[in-house]
């Protein structure tokens, strides 16, 4: 039953034009994938065992439910059967890798590392939920927009009704 209530809201919202995609923990307003380098503060490579030679850097831009704390853990992004874990959580394009979770009262930003190969299919990722029930109920098929080797849009910069690109 949730499953189709989510796919009902999905649908209804890319029929009405929306640029923002609801999913459990809020709103994604932006969905960008670069080639330039992030600096992320406290990464480990080591501490990832799934991370390609040749990264992508997906970043969500999120409005996340008030009172809501995000983690790393909670999600990871699904490619072609591949899942690379989140890696770190931010604001402002300050990245810090750290299993903590954040505050979720403001725009928060989820950075995950893809591989270059996946360039041509960004439309093709899946947002995997990692909290219970992770049963697939709240996984959700993200439209990334390629932004080449451009730093990813600020959140300031954002407007209100979101970046993605939803096709209708």
């Amino acid at each position: 039953m949730k499953k189709i209530l989510i796919l009902l809201f999905t649908t209804a919202a890319a029929i009405l034009g929306a640029k923002t995609l609801y999913f459990r923990s809020g709103e994604i307003i932006a969905a960008q994938v670069t080639s330039n380098k992030i600096n992320i503060r406290n990464f480990d490579k080591n501490a990832f065992n799934s991370l390609p030679e040749r990264p992508l850097f997906a970043i969500l831009t999120i409005n996340a439910v008030p009172g809501r704390k995000i983690s790393i853990l909670d999600y990871s992004l699904v490619v072609d059967g591949i899942s690379y874990p989140c890696v770190a959580t931010g604001s402002n394009n300050n990245f810090i890798c750290s299993d903590a979770a954040q505050d979720g009262s403001k725009v928060r930003q989820l950075l995950f590392i893809v591989g270059c190969d996946y360039l041509r299919r960004i439309n093709s990722f899946t947002l995997k939920c990692n909290l219970a029930p992770a049963d697939g109920t709240y996984d959700i098929q993200v439209p990334f927009t390629n932004i080449g080797s451009q730093t990813p849009t600020l959140p300031e910069n954002i407007p209100a009704d979101g970046l993605l690109e939803i096709n209708q």
